[in-house]
């Protein structure tokens, strides 16, 4: 059946760690002043990690005619979420059967 298996749910827009924590402060009424851009190659880490981690939502959109918000949407839904219980925060009408 095509709508099994994985399926991810991510922003419709790519940006880099700095720009969400930028917007996720904005969001949360924080000062954008203490976040700074880095770079993972002058990270001290233990483990390596990939400098890309974009997902595509291509599928989920393509199965459900459903679109995903972009990261200010998103994130203030969220803020307003928070609190609400899941099943408070998801409307099952609103997926195509």
């Amino acid at each position: 059946h095509p709508s099994r298996g994985v399926m991810h749910l991510a922003r419709c827009e790519r940006l880099s760690k700095h720009a969400f924590g930028r917007l996720m402060a904005e969001e949360g009424g924080f000062s954008v002043g203490p976040i700074h851009p880095g770079s993972l190659d002058e990270a001290p880490l233990i483990a390596a990690r990939a400098k890309d981690l974009s997902l595509s939502s291509a599928r989920f959109v393509q199965l459900t005619g459903l679109e995903v918000p972009d990261g200010r949407s998103g994130l203030r839904r969220f803020l307003l979420d928070r609190g609400r219980p899941l099943s408070a925060r998801f409307d099952a009408s609103a997926v195509p059967a």
